[in-house]
């Protein structure tokens, strides 16, 4: 019979140490440039730049035709309007980035404070995802996405999705040398921040925390290599977090289109119909009408309704997932 391991965990005196040590579990955040400097980014556009080159030749002919041909003031109306829609199409791009990077803080905020199970005095605690420190004992549970990364010390038909660092949707994970996957990206006894379990539970001792996590290197090296915040946003994080979108937004439009059971209990339909969703308008047209036409119609409604949900979601999940990260 197998024994059953008893894991004492870390102290608080230990917490803080390692703490102090290594850090909090949170990335540290690329310093931004200065709000004048990111509007100006925009102008770096191709089609922005095209469009600034056509405004600069409108303003030359337009000058031409008020001084050398002698026409009136409404030639400047042309140049004027290229610049009015220049100033809008970058004006409008800039507070979108805006708008986006602080939904995204937010967000993060909001993944840095999820609850994790650790083992510390000898007992199961839930503390913030942030507060996690090196040589923590973590408990991972089907669905949770990984704190940190460390190293297994109990796997149960544990699978993870790594493909927010490898591209890899299914990865097993053991503690037993015999089952080790050679040609992994990461060692089969390891798990990795930002990852997410899949299947089966286990648990691990954490190595690194933060920074020096191999998600925390990833956003290292594109600042190193230059890149501005609005880049790492939507070239890196926004990828990374891509299979989680693709997933919910194709449930969520799929269900959307089949939403029935909602639609009958809560309006029926009414006023005169204009509630009414499309599932529930196929089943009035084939239960709510008499006359064997109205029975082929509502079959017909069916099968072209199939065809336009498989159609959508088909579309929508090609788009979605061709953001994912691959590596």
């Amino acid at each position: 019979m197998e024994k059953k391991v008893h894991y004492e965990g870390l102290t608080d005196a230990e917490v803080l140490e390692s703490r102090k040590k290594y850090g909090a579990n949170v990335l540290t955040p690329p310093e931004k440039d200065p709000l004048w400097k990111q509007f100006l980014e925009k102008f770096e556009d191709p089609l922005i730049i095209i469009l600034m080159i056509a405004g600069v030749l409108s303003i030359g002919i337009s000058f031409y035709e008020y001084f050398g041909l002698g026409e009136g003031g409404e030639v400047f109306f042309e140049p004027a309007g290229i610049f009015v829609a220049i100033l809008l199409a970058t004006g409008l791009a800039f507070y979108f980035e805006l708008q986006a990077d602080k939904e995204f803080t937010i967000l993060n905020q909001v993944n840095d404070d999820e609850p994790v199970e650790v083992i510390r005095n000898g007992n199961v605690k839930q503390i913030p995802r942030k507060d996690v420190v090196v040589g923590d004992i973590v408990i991972l549970n089907t669905g949770e996405e990984v704190a940190a990364d460390g190293e297994l010390i109990e796997a149960v038909q544990l699978h993870l999705d790594e493909s927010t660092l490898t591209g890899e949707p299914v990865c097993g994970k053991s503690i037993n040398k015999e089952e080790f996957d050679k040609n992994a990206t990461y060692p089969t006894n390891h798990v990795m921040k930002g990852t997410k379990v899949m299947e089966g539970h286990g648990i691990f001792r954490v190595l690194a925390v933060g920074d020096t996590t191999e998600q925390g290197k990833v956003f290292e090296a594109a600042q190193i290599d230059g890149a501005t915040a609005s880049q790492i946003l939507f070239k890196i994080k926004i990828p990374m977090i891509m299979p989680s979108v693709t997933i919910c937004t194709f449930l969520t439009l799929t269900n959307g289109f089949k939403m029935f059971d909602q639609n009958l209990s809560l309006t029926g339909g009414d006023p005169g119909k204009q509630s009414q969703l499309l599932a529930l308008n196929i089943y009035d047209t084939f239960y709510a009408r008499s006359g064997a036409q109205w029975k082929g119609i509502g079959q017909a409604k069916a099968v072209v309704f199939f065809l336009l949900v498989v159609a959508i979601a088909l579309i929508q999940l090609r788009a979605t997932s061709s953001k994912e990260v691959q590596q």
